[in-house]
Parts: structure tokens; sequence; C-alpha cells
């Protein structure tokens, strides 16, 4: 799923590990918006941007229509972190754009500036109000080791960190908005998003 002017050396992480245990379990990534689910929306405004995509998550036969390269989280019980090393371990690019899955309103706009910063660096991610956001953020392949090594006791994302070369781009309307996630069925009517059928 590479395009003219992609980043070739970045592969699109869709992490669509988390179990919707608020939402009656469902795979978040086939909410709908607009009638198309939402891993839809971000393929066609994120994949263009990248070399390659990798799918994480637990299930699979769910996201099966995507006919995407997926693989299985490796530490389903460690939340994000264990998504990310799991998809560091597999990708063959040097860095991978880490995306939640249950983001609404991801765009491009939001990720090229993530993009544009990873030369030289180890990772960048948004800083909104003095939080680092994880979810939405662009990471050396090469930190697999260290991040994996967390997973005993993983500390914050600030800390796992803290000492590496880190792009902290400020937040926005645009970045905020980006950043809105779906936990609850309170937020699939603040955002106009359906259940998928079945």
């Amino acid at each position: 799923m590479s395009s003219a002017g992609a980043a070739s050396d970045v592969t699109l992480v869709l992490m669509a590990g988390g179990r919707g245990s608020r939402l009656g379990g469902i795979a978040k990534g086939l909410l709908r918006r607009e009638g198309r689910p939402l891993l839809a929306w971000q393929l066609e405004a994120l994949a263009p941007l990248c070399g390659d995509v990798l799918l994480v998550t637990q299930e699979p036969t769910a996201y099966a229509s995507f006919n995407l390269p997926s693989v299985r989280d490796a530490w389903p019980d460690k939340g994000p972190l264990g998504g990310l090393v799991t998809a560091l371990g597999h990708v063959r690019t040097a860095f991978v754009l880490c995306v939640a899955c249950d983001l609404p309103f991801v765009t491009a706009a939001v990720v090229e500036p993530l993009l544009a910063a990873r030369a030289e660096m180890d990772a960048a991610l948004y800083e909104v109000e003095g939080k680092l956001e994880p979810m939405l953020a662009v990471y050396g392949a090469h930190l697999r080791a260290e991040l994996a090594a967390q997973l005993a006791s993983p500390p914050s994302f600030r800390a796992l960190l803290a000492g590496k070369r880190v792009c902290r781009l400020p937040g926005s309307a645009e970045v905020t908005r980006a950043l809105a996630n779906v936990n609850s069925t309170a937020e699939l009517s603040l955002y106009g998003l359906e259940l998928p059928d079945c």
C-alpha cells in the first residue's frame, strides 16, 4: 500500500488490540463513521503517507475483509506498550507510525508533522497539556529491545522516552480532535459513530 511520495522508511501500524469491553467487546476499528469503518477512514488518510502497513490485533478474523498484513499482540495484557513492542518486532522499516484504531478523526494533516520530525529522532509525539500522546506517534524501530525490557513493570511513556531524542510537537485544536478516541457508548453518540452491523 505504498504510493508516490510515501515515506518508504515508515510502516503505518494500526493498533487494534483493545478489547472494547465498555462497548460490548466489539472490534473498535469496525465502529462506523458516516457508514464506513474507522479503519477504512484511517487507511484512506494515512496509508498513502507510508511505505507499508501492519495491523496489530487479537481479532484478525474481524478485520479479514481489509486484507492487511497482521500480527497478534504478543503482550495483550501490557496495553499499548505491548502492542508497540510487538509491531516493532515485525516491521522492516526504520520507523513506525503508531495509530490507535479508535481515533475517528485522525487526518494526514496531523500526521505529516510527525513524519517530518522523524529524521535524527528516536520518536516524535504530540504533547497536549503536558501529556505525551503515544498512540498517534512515530517511533524508531531500533527502540524495540529497550522498550521490551520495560514490559515486566512498564512505567509511563514519558519515563520510557527519557534520555531519548524525542521531538515533542505542540498540540492544537486539530490535534485534539484527531486524538479523540472511543471508549464508551456516550462517546459513540458524542462523535456521531455507530456500532458495526455484526
